[in-house]
């Protein structure tokens, strides 16, 4: 897992790596393994996902189950495979962590396929990677809060968060 994963809580932004959408494609692999009749999809998203995009080195992950309810039926699975259970970050949204060591590399979010949350990350990959526009505002943001919030992940995050709505709306 070279080039991926950050100490929690710190920013690094790195030049988009090629071999983020291998790690995805592995760990998709591994989600998929557990044979769980709840998930309907497994999707990359998150900047590592956008090809040219500096990133932080975290892939992100959505897992879409049928019925939100169905999400507790995953949480033995996913550990089995080295994901750890977080607080849901927001409503209808159960956040798991795979760490290397001290480092946070990758963060699956369990949420309804295809319903609000599902598509909302849908539609801002989409709009990134088709809106060279939206994409550059974006990369330069990230660039800039990165060097800023180097030490405050939560800052970062909230400061993007303005634009990637605005983008959202367009």
């Amino acid at each position: 897992m070279r080039n991926i994963g950050l100490q929690k809580g710190t920013v690094k932004i790195l030049q988009h790596q090629n071999s983020w959408l291998k790690n995805f494609e592995k760990e998709k692999g591994l989600v998929l393994s557990l044979k769980n009749k709840y998930i309907k999809g497994i999707e990359h998203v998150g900047s590592t996902s956008i090809a040219g995009m500096p990133a932080k080195p975290i892939i992100d992950i959505n897992v879409g189950v049928d019925y939100f309810y169905n999400a507790s039926k995953l949480i033995k699975g996913l550990s089995k495979i080295g994901y750890k259970f977080r607080l849901k970050p927001r409503k209808f949204q159960w956040l798991f962590i795979k760490m290397n060591g001290n480092k946070e590399t990758h963060y699956l979010k369990i949420i309804k396929y295809k319903g609000n949350y599902w598509n909302e990350y849908q539609n801002f990959k989409n709009i990134l990677i088709s809106n060279k526009k939206a994409f550059e505002q974006y990369k330069k943001l990230k660039l800039k809060l990165g060097d800023n919030h180097s030490d405050n992940r939560k800052e970062y995050t909230k400061k993007k968060s303005k634009l990637i709505k605005q983008i959202l709306k367009k």
